[in-house]
């Protein structure tokens, strides 16, 4: 894969048409050989491992498209955590194409999945050093819930809540 020219591709498409001109559809195992960007060789075989669940029902798993197929953003709901359906999980946008929307795009999609489901709550959980991330969760509408610690980092849980005041947050902010 040319990663300059699709850099310059989805930067001038997003220019043209927008955001929503890209494609989200399914991953898929040839994706995998694509995604070094992602993570280390244990992050791809993380994916490897949810992509085997998909066939359950119990894991999503999305991905943006570049405009020649490449996954340029990828992210995946886990239906089956013990703590609650419509966690998002592994979310993460090629670094030299973040703050151009595609994560926000990905968000949309996958909100749009749980709610497919029946549930009207997504949450997930990232890192309280991670800004940017935070950042992007709080302007969807995401807000903290809980603090745990995972592998002895603090991380925020936050769900997706449509900026009035609830008990319980819900997608409601998906169709802001």
């Amino acid at each position: 894969m040319d990663t300059a020219g699709v850099i310059v591709d989805v930067r001038s498409l997003i220019r043209r048409e927008g955001v929503g001109a890209l494609v989200v559809d399914d991953l898929q195992e040839d994706d995998l050989q694509h995604l070094s960007w992602a993570g280390p060789p244990l992050h791809v075989q993380s994916m490897r491992k949810a992509l085997a669940r998909v066939a359950s029902r119990e894991v999503e798993y999305l991905v943006v498209r570049a405009p020649d197929g490449a996954p340029i953003a990828k992210g995946g709901i886990e239906h089956a955590d013990p703590r609650g359906p419509g966690k998002l999980w592994q979310l993460a946008t090629h670094p030299e194409l973040q703050s151009h929307g595609i994560g926000t795009r990905l968000i949309r999609e996958l909100e749009a999945r749980v709610r497919g489901r029946g549930f009207d709550v997504a949450w997930l959980g990232v890192e309280t050093d991670n800004l940017r991330a935070r950042a992007l969760y709080e302007r969807l509408g995401y807000l903290a819930f809980d603090e745990e610690m995972d592998a002895g980092r603090p991380r925020t849980r936050t769900a997706v809540g449509s900026g009035k005041k609830r008990s319980r947050p819900s997608c409601d902010a998906a169709s802001r």
